[in-house]
């Protein structure tokens, strides 16, 4: 097919999309407008976005470039890297083969690997489905040498099987692209043929997914957007990393409109059985009885209630999202051509599904006169029942609340009924439960993924009390940290005030609390810095969730 005629056909498919009356009017439209337009300027990369609504497409769109240097605007049958939206695929493919009675998802992995450490003995193949085995990551896969290679699915695996386990099966949830690597493997080995064969040949062929592909580097795609990333002065083009690596984890391209197809798919019952599909959408129990935030090869949640389905991908170049949401039928994807933070799809999408089922993440602030805002401050952590930990801070700065999660920014929190907040242009409600006597004693955190349920606790909040230190007491931090290769903390002065810049971001000033001891106003974060005995600094400390060393270069 000419690509004349590919496009003539694509404006005509846009046309009766527009002139539809199924579920779409104006202000929703300009709604999602807004969103996208923000999320992709007109000339920067780009990304499409489809929404549909019991199988029929309501909007489709494209917003800025498909490619920066020939000035190629994005169309709505552009073709992307998917990510890790290719662990669905790769989790139906290993339901299909039990379905077929070719394998268990009990069967330990030894049973397909036959040279295995014997610390891989106890892992089950729903261990990996689920990423809660203990494997390692494939760390050095993304070293540069290692990465621009060529290797084998089971050169992948070879090269993590000698790493010690983080934890045993079972034990806990860690997401590793490791899993599903091993797992495309196994498909190999029980179907008799390559993943992309396997793969084309019992999902895409079936279902009419014909801008769908396994990609591989030198093979010619056509309508393929181009890949790009933040630079140190602006856009780049992505860097080189051969797909080899990807496999089973990552590796499929698709477009908006086939990834549609896929989702209802599933959903009608056309890709796995009813008994298979509510097991890979019920949350995995660990062996101590707390639930996972996933089940086989799906992320989970809901907005505003209504329950979702679907996964994030991220690869180099690339970022997507897909959510279907089965309650309504309504489906969402957003796919964009830069790896890149201020380009992310997700929180969009998340946006976009809410107006979709007329559910927005919109609330309506009201005064708190007469209620004691100092009753909802505290320490607040995760309920014993969540796998994943977090720690809350509310608390009380000149008459207004905010929340903190530990290592991450101050929020200012606004009340929309009692006892219940919201964070502006945010995804997150705060919904605070009281005893008989009137007590709060904890705090739902209500978010399209992962809400949480939190405890207060009797732990008292921390307060760093800024100091005065002159120009001399501050230059011996002056200097350049390493925190990663070619990802440097310049730390700089301007009059008797620090300031810490990370490679290619904004400037911040850092405010003494002690002596060799910073922090960061709106956020949970410290630098710390580390002399010798000589009183010579050699190291800054960043302390932020968790501790990150940063070697002094210069």
């Amino acid at each position: 097919m000419t690509a004349i005629l590919l496009n003539f056909l694509w404006i005509i498919s846009l046309t009766l999309v527009s002139t539809t009356a199924f579920g779409q009017d104006k202000e929703k439209e300009e709604k999602y407008d807004k969103l996208l337009n923000d999320l992709y300027p007109a000339d920067g990369p780009g990304g499409t976005a489809l929404i549909a609504n019991n199988g029929q497409i309501v909007y489709l769109k494209a917003f800025g470039k498909a490619n920066l240097e020939l000035d190629v605007d994005m169309q709505p049958y552009h073709v992307f890297r998917i990510g890790s939206i290719t662990k669905e695929f790769t989790a139906c493919a290993i339901l299909k083969l039990m379905e077929e009675g070719k394998l268990s998802l009990q069967d330990t992995i030894t049973k397909y690997i036959e040279d295995s450490p014997p610390y891989w003995h106890h892992i089950t193949i729903e261990h990996l489905l689920t990423h809660t085995c203990g494997i390692s990551g494939f760390s050095k896969a993304f070293e540069e040498e290692f990465g621009k290679k060529d290797h084998t699915p089971k050169e992948m695996i070879d090269s993590i099987k000698n790493e010690p386990m983080d934890f045993a099966p079972g034990e806990k949830y860690y997401y590793a692209n490791s899993q599903y690597h091993i797992l495309g493997y196994i498909i190999e080995k029980v179907s008799g043929k390559t993943y992309e064969a396997y793969i084309e040949e019992n999902l895409f062929q079936p279902l009419g997914m014909k801008n769908s592909y396994y990609e591989k580097d030198a093979e010619i795609i056509i309508n393929r957007a181009s890949g790009y990333q933040e630079g140190l002065t602006g856009y780049e083009n992505d860097s080189y990393f051969s797909t080899s690596n990807y496999f089973s984890e990552g590796a499929l391209l698709s477009t908006v409109e086939d990834l549609s197809t896929w989702h209802y798919a599933v959903a009608d019952g056309k890709v796995l059985s009813k008994e298979s599909l509510e097991k890979a959408l019920t949350p995995f129990i660990l062996n101590n009885g707390k639930a996972t935030e996933s089940g086989y090869g799906w992320s989970f949640g809901n907005i505003q209630g209504s329950p979702w389905f679907g996964h994030n991908g991220s690869a180099v170049g690339y970022l997507s999202t897909a959510l279907f949401l089965p309650e309504e039928k309504v489906f969402v994807a957003v796919l964009g051509n830069c790896f890149c933070q201020a380009h992310a799809p997700w929180d969009v999408a998340y946006k976009i599904a809410g107006i979709a089922i007329d559910k927005p993440f919109e609330w309506t602030e009201i005064s708190l006169n007469d209620i004691d805002l100092e009753s909802y401050t505290g320490v607040y952590e995760s309920d014993s029942l969540f796998a994943s930990y977090e720690q809350r801070i509310i608390s009380l700065e000149e008459g207004k609340l905010y929340s903190t999660i530990k290592g991450r920014r101050k929020l200012q929190i606004f009340p929309y009924k009692k006892d219940n907040f919201f964070i502006k242009n945010g995804l997150t409600t705060l919904k605070f439960q009281r005893d008989r006597k009137g007590q709060i004693t904890g705090v739902n955190v209500e978010r399209p993924k992962s809400p949480v349920i939190l405890k207060r606790t009797d732990k008292t909040i921390p307060v760093y009390t800024a100091i005065k230190l002159n120009s001399e007491a501050l230059e011996k931090y002056l200097g350049k940290y390493e925190l990663q290769p070619n990802l440097i903390f310049e730390i700089t002065m301007k009059g008797d005030q620090l300031y810490a810049q990370l490679s290619g971001r904004n400037k911040f000033e850092i405010i003494p609390y002690e002596d060799n001891k910073f922090f960061i106003s709106g956020a949970d974060a410290k630098f710390i810095f580390n002399s010798n005995d000589q009183q010579v600094v050699m190291s800054m400390t960043l302390a932020q969730d968790q501790e990150f060393q940063c070697k002094k270069i210069e």
